[in-house]
């Protein structure tokens, strides 16, 4: 690379070519190609007055100039148009490698590294949260698990919904995943070692309005459920007959009381346990209990029951 002062012409209105001494010690360069043909500049003024500084580079090919972002410094990777490479076959790193953890022939997979590149390309954040709508065979997945796996730093989640469609959820993408985690052995014997990571498996379902016990315990449970899943915390940490307690491997912990009869008991753990607390409490009344843990309240966090839930949890315990 040589380094020299330039100008791209047509970005700067300034320029006047025609006058003495403006151009000392700079060389004109215009959007024309090999060929003479007269292009567009492929850099937007844009980027150009953003970047252009810090970024914007120079170097002779075959006696020209041409113009090019040097992207060394951090700066947003691009990527072409069509990839060709092997590496996105889809039936090798797709219907092949389906097959392999399953057991089960798919059509039309997508190659994993397909997928791996193409969030590479649009994730920021090492934390960020990937929803897929349509999950098929559980490329998706599998291709976050990948990025978890090449860098220590990354705790990207995934979130993946299917109707289950001739079972391929419960038969091909959940078991795929978990294989993906854990390891699995090969027909051929070849032992391939997990990504790492944790994955819960869950089915909508209605429950009934009718206050019957049985509608009773099974809100409870699908209650739990979803607000382990919104705390990302499911490890049981204390199960008390009106409370529970969950935590998770970053030293996180929440509890839920599911009636008034459980707190003092589960204030008790909270305690013992010595640990800053979300806490949910149902209530048939609109009160949030603040001043029923006001002499722990350094040890807790309480934030309100999701009104769908708790909605549906007034109609079948009134």
């Amino acid at each position: 690379m040589v380094s020299v002062n330039f100008i791209m012409v047509g970005y700067l209105k300034q320029f006047n070519p025609s006058v003495d001494g403006f151009l000392k010690g700079y060389f004109e360069i215009w959007p024309i190609e090999n060929k003479n043909e007269e292009k567009n500049w492929y850099y937007s003024r844009k980027r150009v007055k953003r970047n252009g500084n810090n970024e914007l580079c120079c170097k002779w090919v075959k006696q020209k100039l041409h113009v090019y972002f040097n992207h060394s410094n951090n700066s947003e990777q691009t990527y072409k148009t069509v990839w060709t490479g092997s590496e996105y076959d889809s039936g090798a790193y797709g219907a092949t490698l389906v097959k392999k953890m399953t057991n089960t022939p798919f059509p039309f997979p997508k190659s994993i590294n397909t997928l791996r590149d193409c969030l590479r390309a649009v994730l920021k954040k090492k934390d960020a949260i990937v929803l897929d709508y349509f999950a098929g065979s559980g490329t998706t997945g599998h291709a976050v698990l990948e990025l978890n796996n090449e860098n220590d730093d990354s705790k990207i989640s995934f979130i993946l919904c299917t109707n289950n469609e001739n079972n391929i959820c419960s038969e091909i993408c959940y078991p795929r995943l978990r294989k993906a985690i854990k390891g699995y052995k090969g027909k051929d014997g070849d032992k391939l070692n997990g990504l790492g990571g944790q994955i819960k498996y869950f089915k909508t379902d209605f429950v009934d309005a009718k206050p019957t016990d049985k509608n009773k315990k099974a809100l409870v449970d699908k209650s739990t459920e979803m607000l382990c899943l919104k705390e990302d915390c499911f490890s049981k940490v204390k199960n008390g007959n009106h409370y529970a307690i969950f935590g998770n491997n970053a030293n996180k912990y929440f509890g839920i009381v599911y009636d008034d009869d459980g707190i003092d008991a589960f204030k008790k753990e909270v305690k013992k346990l010595n640990k800053k607390t979300v806490v949910y409490v149902f209530s048939l009344d609109d009160s949030a209990r603040e001043e029923e843990f006001a002499d722990i309240e350094k040890l807790v966090e309480l934030k309100p029951i999701p009104a769908v839930i708790l909605n549906v949890y007034r109609r079948i315990f009134k």
